[in-house]
């Protein structure tokens, strides 16, 4: 009798799953990387030219290898339970991204392998990843989780009926879904993870039930079309106002629905804003934010290119990551009230051109002011303890940093920003000018320094600076002549000259020292390394003349009363200016360098 039972079933089962079969076909796909948004400056560099929603994804979806499945009527299967019988619906091949489910799928709510029935309770992670060819789905009432990227990209799939069984549904579970228009969130979903919808272009209406306790960052973020986020008035932990979300109490706004347009005037009750709350929302003309606001989160009002005016109240203390990156903001104006502004704020802002910075926060972030267009001017105060670095990274019309000449950290010196005792050089504004000379105080060429100060033609080292940090030059592809001044090479680094033209860039150096650069790693990649010009030659008209060397000092004696004495450095740049009083004349140098001695009796080369 159990025979009969058990073919009776298997016959069933094969039936059904031959109907989905008859609609299954798979292809080959390489394995699909892209970028989601930008993490860190890293992700920045490599996308530079791109419009960035910042995200806080990782690099690319993860690319999980299978266990042991089973293929069942064009499906595949990994067991997750033996002693309960239950499965989850996989990928279709070996890996993530190898092949792909396409066409009209059925999933049947029970399978046999061997000799066991198993119930389909989970659409794992990445099991339709990337299905562009998945034009619909049927799932059955036994499954209670959809997991990770579950349906990523599926952008044919234009309705999905979510079975009532359902408890979860997971991260980017249904991102890029472009086709979707509306969706009907089941009375048993306790929990929707971050980025679940994300994307979907389509999207106009959402209906959350009364059983949802948990909603992640950027659940319905970006989404163009959304009119309304609805939420049934039985639900303990969210509401909706206006087709607006918020929690229950209404202290946080959560999510406001990117077709919402002109001005916003959020509830007074509400004191923080939630990450990524106003994402995306390009028709959002102005907002009014209330007196008891404290907080604004992440990429809370990320690629709000409409929004050019923002009053912040007095009551606010943080600003999040990235909060008004691609903004359409002119200018803002920062209370002290403030704490905390996180990473890149304001980067990629096109039309803001003026930013107070508060006395109340000490610290300036990594990429605060990245690839502001209309930048110009901006000043340090005495507060700031640190500057992190690409803060004025590609900030294209800057002309002058300044720091306030009482700030203990940091100085500047014609409009560049420089360590307190100008021994590292940190930011050169990218419209400054197109030759520079390099104070002989610094020491070492910072991180970023001059990066894409595509103007810049020419620059002098002096024999003080011993390195220059990676990517210090990056992207300067005007520059045609490095005088070096130094005769052992500073250090560099892979990437500290990326983008220079080393085939025409000419490099002069102290004479003598060519093959030391040319055996210099990364020196070694300019052809055009040559002697510099000699401003003097060794001749004494005056035999009481002398010029010698003691330790770090260049010593002339015998020089005439009013007599002019200058230094040169090997590039031609004049050091000193001395009129003699007829004594002795002691000058410190830098050790290990070359210099021209100068006199009207005439000249000497002299090697410290």
């Amino acid at each position: 009798m159990k025979k009969l039972i058990y073919f009776a079933l298997f016959l069933a089962f094969f039936l059904q799953s031959v109907v989905g079969q008859k609609s299954v076909d798979f292809i080959n796909k390489s394995k699909l990387f892209y970028t989601y948004g930008v993490k860190d400056l890293q992700m920045v560099e490599k996308h530079e030219s791109a419009t960035y929603s910042q995200k806080v994804k990782p690099p690319q979806l993860k690319t999980k290898q299978s266990t042991q499945s089973y293929l069942v009527n064009g499906l595949k299967y990994n067991i997750l339970s033996e002693q309960d019988k239950t499965v989850e619906l996989t990928f279709l091949g070996d890996s993530v991204g190898d092949l792909r489910y396409v066409g009209n799928i059925i999933v049947p709510d029970r399978i046999i392998i061997g000799n066991n029935i198993y119930t389909v309770t989970v659409i794992g992670d990445q099991a339709f990843d990337y299905c562009r060819d998945l034009t619909s789905i049927i799932l059955p009432n036994t499954i209670i989780s959809i997991n990770y990227a579950a349906f990523y990209w599926c952008d044919k799939l234009t309705t999905i009926d979510l079975p009532s069984s359902l408890k979860y549904i997971g991260t980017y579970a249904f991102e890029y879904c472009y086709g979707l228009t509306s969706v009907t969130i089941p009375d048993q979903v306790e929990k929707i993870d971050d980025w679940a919808f994300d994307e979907n272009i389509n999207l106009e209406i959402i209906n959350l039930p009364a059983s949802v306790s948990s909603i992640g960052i950027g659940a319905f973020g970006f989404c163009p079309k959304l009119v309304a986020i609805n939420v049934a008035p039985g639900n303990a932990n969210f509401t909706s106002v206006d087709g607006v979300l918020f929690n229950k109490d209404i202290t946080t706004i959560i999510s406001y629905p990117n077709s919402k347009s002109a001005t916003y005037l959020i509830p007074q009750t509400v004191d923080s804003i939630g990450d990524v709350a106003f994402g995306g929302c390009d028709k959002l003309t102005g907002i009014v934010l209330p007196q008891t606001l404290k907080s604004i989160g992440n990429s809370s009002f990320n690629n709000c290119s409409s929004l050019t005016t923002i009053n912040l109240p007095n009551s606010l203390q943080s600003i999040g990551e990235w909060a008004f990156q691609s903004c359409g903001l002119s200018s803002i104006y920062l209370s002290e009230s403030l704490s905390f502004i996180g990473k890149y704020a304001f980067s990629i802002c096109p039309n803001l051109g003026s930013i107070n910075w508060p006395l109340s926060i000490p610290v300036i972030n990594e990429g605060m002011f990245w690839r502001l267009s209309k930048l110009l001017t901006f000043d340090i105060p005495a507060t700031v303890t640190k500057i992190e670095r690409a803060v004025f990274v590609n900030a294209r019309s800057l002309i002058t940093i300044t720091a306030n000449p009482n700030n203990q950290f940091y100085s500047s010196l014609d409009g560049v920003l420089f360590n307190k005792n100008k021994t590292i050089l940190i930011a050169f504004p990218i419209s400054k000018s197109n030759i520079y000379n390099v104070p002989q105080t610094v020491d070492s060429i910072g991180y970023d320094a001059f990066r894409y100060c595509k103007n810049l033609t020419a620059i002098t080292l002096p024999a003080s600076v011993k390195s220059i940090a990676n990517v210090a030059f990056d992207s300067c592809v005007s520059l045609k002549k490095i005088i070096v001044e130094r005769s052992v090479p500073p250090i560099a680094y892979l990437n500290t000259f990326r983008g220079v033209n080393k085939q025409t860039c000419v490099v002069k150096v102290p004479t003598g020292f060519v093959s030391a650069y040319q055996a210099a790693q990364y020196w070694s990649e300019f052809q055009q390394i040559t002697d510099a010009v000699n401003t003097a030659i060794d001749r004494l008209n005056n035999s009481n003349l002398k010029i010698y060397t003691l330790h770090n000092s260049i010593i002339i004696e015998g020089s005439e009363l009013k007599e002019i004495v200058q230094i040169f450095s090997t590039s031609g740049k004049m050091l000193h200016n001395i009129q003699s009083e007829g004594e002795k004349i002691v000058i410190p140098v830098i050790h290990g360098q070359i210099y021209f001695v100068k006199t009207n009796n005439g000249g000497k080369k002299v090697i410290i």
